[in-house]
């Protein structure tokens, strides 16, 4: 049965019937209605390290017809869609259409979401807590830490075992492998970080940092993604529109910037991101450990073109302009749209579509479709050379911008504030209307 198959419940269940109750997981229970949605197997599973593939089936039941099952059934697999993009990731596609269904009664159909995992044949086990909480772990026998003298004692069979752990001032893990099926345990103390918290243990993209840690926030984390040599600090987001790697920020009245006279050559290939951290913040400590997490109005950062489409996968991806107009304010503005990997052929044109939100963002209305330039690189097919004319700033000017991150650039260049602009030019500081150069932030997400 292929993933994402629309079943009925006696399907379902010839499919799962050699596997235990642990082994699945019912996501959604819901008359038949309209969305599209992502599916985490970590919020069902918790760590998905151990086990070895996920499907997803959308069990269908409900009074209807027998003569009519299998036109409704049709219908219905190609009103409800699901896809897999990576390993425990589920995309999601419904629709509430009855057409065709003939003239039986539909009245109480509905579907159940399952996932189904496979539990690898050896696995490892992972599990963490912190002082004075309470969580549901399995498959481990004994953990004793002899620091502080305890044992906790956990049911290799029973996965809803309620464990308190001690009122401690520890933050401790412990790894082990077992059979399936079999209660032989060996246990050992680790200092695992998380998947992208040190550079060691990089993550391909902010996607895999959310997967491997559902609860993951809003920090500096380590990335290393394919075809690249040095894994490398970066800012990531997490919000309800996915998981986002910060690759340029512009913040009103900042100086030293990254981009302030960067060659063409630099601004689309490099190896890393290019920080602008004042005096007394560090990014990360001798260790690795960031010391940035949160709060990215203290810093600036740019990230080389060839580094957007590594981060991207090499294949589309997505881009989010976050604007605010002033410290400390609120989200005042965003758009969110598809983006396509950069072509150095074709001048790094910035390829962007199906914008979801923030249209009006110059970005989107003025910036789409045009040409990357440098100071020493002018592609924007105008009289004059527009990043020049701007701080020496890069970006995808035109005739030459309306709606820039850069605004006039640090050096305020013709007289145009030095700030990140979410649509038109106006010679003032922002207002949350989103006229006026405030703090900007572009994001990249690999889909």
């Amino acid at each position: 049965m292929a993933i994402g198959n629309v079943v009925s419940a006696r399907e379902f269940n010839d499919v799962v019937s050699n596997l235990s109750s642990c082994d699945i997981r019912v996501y959604k229970n819901n008359y038949a209605t309209s969305g599209t949605y992502t599916v985490y197997a970590s919020n069902l599973f918790g760590s998905i390290s151990e086990y070895e593939s996920f499907e997803a089936y959308m069990v269908l039941s409900g009074t209807f017809s027998a003569s009519h099952w299998g036109r409704m059934r049709q219908t219905y697999q190609s009103l409800n869609k699901i896809t897999q993009p990576s390993k425990g990731v589920f995309k999601v596609q419904t629709s509430a259409s009855k057409s065709g269904w003939g003239s039986g009664s539909q009245s109480a159909l509905y579907y159940d979401l399952i996932i189904v995992g496979k539990l690898k044949e050896e696995i490892e086990l992972i599990d963490r807590w912190s002082s004075s909480l309470t969580y549901k772990l399995g498959d481990v026998v004994s953990v004793k830490d002899d620091a502080n003298d305890i044992t906790f004692w956990l049911s290799l069979q029973d996965n809803n075992r309620n464990v308190t752990i001690p009122n401690t001032d520890w933050w401790q893990e412990v790894t082990g492998y077992i059979d399936r099926g079999d209660t032989s345990f060996y246990e050992e103390y680790v200092d695992r970080t998380r998947l992208g918290e040190g550079p060691t243990n990089p993550a391909l993209s902010p996607t895999h940092i959310k997967i491997d840690n559902p609860y993951a926030s809003d920090g500096v984390f380590w990335l290393k993604p394919n075809g690249v040599a040095e894994a490398f600090p970066c800012y990531c987001k997490f919000d309800k529109y996915g998981a986002w790697a910060l690759v340029w920020s512009n913040l009103r009245g900042f100086r030293n910037r990254p981009t302030t006279g960067i060659t063409y050559n630099s601004a689309t290939n490099g190896t890393a991101p290019l920080w602008n951290i004042p005096s007394g913040i560090g990014l990360v400590d001798e260790n690795g450990n960031p010391l940035i997490n949160g709060n990215k109005e203290l810093w600036e950062v740019y990230t080389p073109l060839n580094l957007w489409n590594k981060l991207m996968g090499d294949k589309k991806g997505k881009l989010q302009y976050e604007w605010r107009h002033n410290y400390g304010s609120k989200i005042d503005k965003m758009l969110v749209c598809d983006i396509d990997p950069f072509n150095s052929s074709d001048l790094y044109r910035l390829n962007i579509s199906n914008a979801k939100t923030g249209t009006q963002a110059g970005l989107w209305s003025y910036h789409r479709g045009r040409r990357f330039s440098t100071y020493d690189s002018d592609n924007n097919g105008g009289v004059h050379n527009c990043a020049s004319y701007y701080s020496n700033t890069p970006w995808w000017y035109g005739y030459c911008w309306s709606g820039s991150i850069n605004g006039g650039g640090e050096n305020n260049g013709h007289s145009y504030y030095n700030g990140a602009y979410w649509y038109s030019s106006c010679r003032h500081w922002g207002v949350s209307s989103g006229h006026g150069a405030g703090n900007g932030w572009l994001y990249i997400q690999f889909t």
